[in-house]
């Protein structure tokens, strides 16, 4: 990965875990150029052979399922989310289960926590699910993208 992508990446979480929290989503606006600039990073001269291969293959494998299962059950995950896993696997291919195990385990526990809680705060309403993901995400991208070029 190229430290553009990581940092492409990584302003998406941020802007993404802001819309998410004040508005409860994500918009195209932001995770379409992003995935956009994702793929023509990729098709530069220097970049890996095979990124943007393996970066759409495992969109596909992840995205599907859980594009799926937001149209079958609306309140599971919203698209905005999986546009924004899309973007993550599109820059980290396979890799980026490093990241979304721990963001979607982050987000199962605090919604385990807060139903055990009795919080009536969250009842009825969706949980953002972006701020789950950027802290991994960011965290992930920032170390394989910036720093990884460092030390290779």
């Amino acid at each position: 990965m190229v430290p553009i992508e990581a940092i492409i990446v990584c302003l998406a979480l941020l802007v993404g875990s802001i819309t998410d929290l004040r508005h409860r989503l994500i918009p195209d606006l932001l995770t379409f150029p992003a995935a956009g600039a994702i793929g023509l990073v990729e098709l530069l001269p220097g970049s890996p052979d095979g990124g943007l291969l393996s970066g759409l293959l495992t969109v596909a494998l992840i995205c599907l399922p859980l594009g799926a299962l937001s149209i079958l059950r609306p309140g599971s995950f919203g698209m905005g989310d999986v546009k924004l896993i899309a973007v993550m696997a599109l820059a980290a291919g396979p890799a980026v289960w490093v990241p979304l195990i721990p963001g979607l385990g982050f987000a199962t526990g605090f919604g385990l926590l807060s139903a055990a809680r009795g919080r009536t705060g969250l009842a009825g309403k969706t949980l953002p699910l972006a701020p789950f993901l950027a802290v991994p995400g960011i965290a992930f991208f920032a170390w394989t993208g910036l720093f990884g070029q460092l030390l290779q």
